[in-house]
């Protein structure tokens, strides 16, 4: 999952203590970049309709240079209140918007509350304070870490403390600029582009008392300090360790501020006391860790190849070495903020399982094009709720921080063929799957994903799934009752039979569609011997509930 987009990011948000003054200063600037980000939008890029030899009309978009597209933005709205580093973020926060969705489909301010305004449920003054976006200022770290935004450090007696410049710059080869004059910049801190604050001490190591405790934001040439609610614990630390290496000249730091908070976003990697990195370790040759996401469940199971004649072979199931389902189990009025918690404790079960199992590769699914309008009322807001890219982030920053690789692979079949080849719950046979299919692909990138089938072996392996739960009895027409329908027995028979002339996977997932055997194998419900029942989001009081067992918020198999 390599690329400039692909880049990990951190975001850490902190409340701020913003006074009504201050609020009536920086909403005009919000609504001038929030105008400019829309127009760039617009801007980036332009539509081009092409006609097949067969006559069907084909659209592609084009991107526009960053260039044209920001003088096309100060030709129609020029800077009244920002300043030319304003409207740079503002380009450049269209751009990759656009980049998102091509098709210029985005809502400023979301589809549902656009919904809310066409039905006259809102007025125009709410739909324009939703269409606000926060005010964004791009991370460079020349400028110790921001230009117009630099998070204030405060030592124990309540004096700004600030980062002595080093003699060169420790990154030289990623940014080198002369000056207007031509020539280049030298000298002891000569590199850095911004002086430490006027009174502040310059020190040479950040001591444990000191914290972050305001952002000081530049705009225009008027300056603002919005006070932050003081950040304790591990987030804490991680937020004075980021604005250190910030003042130091070494980490770019982007901010945004809206109604009632500062979001802070930074590169991980960059940060070597990092409090979610962990040692390295030695990884097992030819083990991956597949996972398998869920709206109800995350499965993730790990792997070894399958030997043959003493060499891997990747197209038979492969051995099982330990499971995990993590069921979050949440609300469906649940926040941002429970959600993360629950998707942020599931990526450190997640973790943990691949480090005590040695496994240096971690597979995901490509869930891409995911559309609901098919399954019904139901299963639209169930997919509506599904914060599959929150886990998938969390997941991401905490395996590179652990030197562990997470690529992506197509997730076609991989519910059947997980199902008949593994005896494990539905989202962990899956997960099999993909972890098979993950080692097929690093071992050959022009690989079959799919395994060999074996017309010998899938028809004895049918005998072994599950019957499909009873549905709730209801009022039937004459001979559709239950007497009438052939049981699981017959059904899986009558299957077997047929499964011995497929040919492939593909043609026995339409066979398993058309006799209505059940080919997903249900999850646990509560504790038992093998598995130990527990809830992964947060609880009412808004401390997490850990259960006696492993603690993990997970039922897990014992492996």
């Amino acid at each position: 999952m390599g690329g400039k987009r692909d880049k990990i990011q951190q975001t850490v948000s902190v409340r701020h203590r913003m006074p009504e003054e201050m609020v009536a200063w920086l909403d005009p600037h919000r609504r001038e970049q929030s105008s400019q980000t829309r127009l760039a939008y617009v801007r980036a890029a332009t539509r081009t309709v092409t006609k097949l030899s067969t006559g069907q009309p084909v659209v592609a978009y084009d991107a526009v240079p960053e260039k044209d597209v920001r003088h096309a933005v100060l030709a129609l709205v020029p800077p009244v209140k920002g300043d030319s580093w304003s409207v740079n973020c503002a380009v450049r926060r269209g751009i990759a918007a656009r980049r998102q969705t091509p098709d210029g489909g985005a809502v400023f301010g979301s589809k549902k509350e656009m919904r809310r305004r066409t039905k006259g449920l809102i007025g125009h003054d709410e739909m324009a304070r939703n269409r606000l976006l926060p005010y964004l200022s791009y991370g460079d770290r020349l400028y110790r870490g921001n230009r117009t935004a630099r998070l204030v450090l405060t030592d124990a007696g309540g004096n700004e403390v600030a980062a002595r410049a080093l003699p060169v710059d420790p990154l030289p080869k990623k940014r080198q600029r002369e000056s207007k004059k031509g020539q280049a910049y030298e000298g002891i801190g000569r590199w850095l582009r911004s002086a430490a604050p006027k009174g502040a001490s310059v020190v040479d190591s950040l001591a444990p008392t000191v914290v972050v405790t305001a952002l000081r934001l530049t705009i225009s040439g008027e300056t603002r300090l919005i006070p932050l609610v003081r950040q304790r614990g591990k987030q804490g630390r991680l937020l004075a360790r980021v604005a250190w290496l910030a003042s130091l000249g070494v980490l770019n730091v982007t901010v945004q501020v809206d109604d009632d908070s500062v979001h802070v976003t930074f590169d991980p990697l960059a940060v070597a006391d990092h409090p979610e990195r962990m040692a390295p370790t030695a990884f097992v040759l030819d083990r991956a860790l597949g996972i398998d996401r869920n709206p109800n469940a995350i499965g993730a199971t790990v792997l070894d190849v399958a030997m043959r004649d003493g060499k891997p072979c990747h197209d038979l199931p492969g051995k099982v070495v330990d499971h995990l389902l993590v069921q979050p189990n949440l609300d469906r009025d649940a926040g941002a903020g429970e959600t993360a918690e629950a998707m942020a404790k599931a990526a450190d079960a997640v973790i943990g399982l691949a480090r005590k199992r040695r496994c240096g590769l971690i597979v995901v699914e490509r869930l891409k094009g995911l559309r609901g309008g098919s399954g019904g009322k139901a299963l639209n807001h169930l997919l509506s709720r599904w914060a599959r890219q929150r886990f998938l982030i969390a997941l991401m920053r905490r395996a590179a921080l652990c030197g562990i690789r997470v690529i992506e692979v197509w997730a076609g079949y991989s519910t059947t063929i997980g199902n008949v080849c593994h005896d494990l719950p539905d989202a962990c046979a899956a997960a099999a799957e993909m972890a098979r299919r993950g080692l097929a692909r690093e071992a050959d990138e022009e690989t079959q994903l799919l395994p060999a089938y074996d017309g010998g072996y899938v028809p004895g392996r049918l005998h072994a799934l599950p019957p499909a739960p009873e549905r709730r009895a209801g009022p039937r027409k004459e001979g559709t009752g239950a007497a009438s329908r052939p049981s699981h027995a017959e059904r899986v028979r009558r299957l077997a039979v047929r499964a011995e002339h497929v040919t492939g996977w593909k043609e026995l997932h339409r066979e398993l569609r058309k006799s209505g055997v059940r080919a997903r194998r249900p999850h646990p419900v509560g504790a038992s011997s093998l598995y130990a029942a527990a809830r992964c989001g947060p609880s009412k009081r808004g401390r997490c509930y850990r259960p006696r067992g492993d603690g993990l918020g997970a039922t897990r198999g014992l492996g």
